[in-house]
């Protein structure tokens, strides 16, 4: 596993004799900079509380949910099988238990702004403008003031008619909008380009190398790059399609580009790509069946 400070280590030259010699740091993933030379940060590490709790596994101080009581058995294979959503904060868990979270260039949900102190009240709480939490009335005040007439939103906003600031203060707070403005627009672009990253892996201390730009052949010769996944499974790269004649193996977004045509081609035919779901043939009972999920409703032929 890649450690703290090894953000721009590709591998670790271990013992010759291991089976882990020469092999990639783990996450192989994309980091939160691995195409500039500025904040470089070519390759995605676990955070330093995910690599404690690892460690607390790896030395056995965990307790085992089930068999203390404390949870339900679940079927590894059907995990939602018997799942109700607890209420709203159940609602918000499952939503935000699979966002992608790092890496942050220019990010999924949101971009390396919240990586950022600065912007943060106390642990899990943003810090916010107070003119845009702050209410002249509240709907149930406003609505008790009217006696039923209907409630206007300018009556119990303090900001109905004040502009977003372009910039951002984050002595003041943050404003609606400012932990997404830096994010890729329009997000099917950015869904579709954010697939792999080609990051050069020549030198550690180099991010990306242009080695025509100084007219070095051998440079170019001996340069090393290595295509990095940018999420584990943000999208789907390739997959099973039904036909006539069984299953083939196809690219899901096959057709579209990772260029600009390709992105806006994204933009207008996004709709048409399908639903990769279990394949309900069978084969569910196997560790790592192959044909285990596949295409439907795809409208792209």
């Amino acid at each position: 596993m890649r450690k703290p400070g090894e953000e721009n280590l590709f591998r670790l030259e271990a013992n010759p004799a291991t089976r882990t010699y020469h092999l990639p740091l783990m996450p192989l993933l994309a980091g939160d900079n691995p195409i500039t030379n500025k904040t470089v940060s070519k390759f995605l590490r676990l955070t330093d509380t995910q690599l404690f709790l690892l460690r607390q596994w790896a030395d056995g101080i965990f307790i085992d949910e089930v068999e203390a009581g404390f949870a339900p058995a679940i079927d590894p294979w059907q995990p939602y099988a018997d799942w109700n959503v607890p209420g709203g904060r159940g609602l918000d868990r499952g939503v935000l238990s699979n966002g992608l979270g790092g890496a942050f260039c220019p990010g999924g949900e949101v971009t390396w702004i919240i990586r950022n102190p600065a912007i943060w009240r106390e642990p899990y709480r943003i810090k916010a403008d107070p003119e845009w939490y702050s209410f002249a009335l509240t709907a149930a005040q406003e609505n008790a003031n009217r006696w039923g007439a209907g409630v206007s939103e300018e009556g119990y906003i303090a900001y109905a008619s004040d502009p977003l600031s372009q910039g951002s203060n984050f002595d003041v707070g943050l404003q609606p909008g400012d932990l997404t403005k830096l994010s890729g627009l329009p997000w099917q672009a950015d869904f579709n380009e954010c697939s792999t990253q080609t990051i050069d892996v020549t030198y550690e201390e180099w991010n990306v190398l242009y080695p025509d730009s100084v007219g070095n052949t051998l440079l170019e010769r001996e340069r090393r790059v290595w295509e990095t996944l940018w999420w584990p499974a943000h999208r789907p790269m390739q997959t099973y399609y039904p036909t006539k004649d069984g299953l083939q193996f196809r690219n899901w977004a096959r057709g579209i580009p990772q260029t600009l045509a390709g992105d806006l081609k994204m933009v207008t035919e996004w709709s048409k790509l399908g639903f990769i779901v279990r394949n309900p043939a069978g084969g569910l009972d196997q560790p790592s069946p192959a044909e285990k999920y596949i295409c439907v409703e795809d409208s792209g032929e």
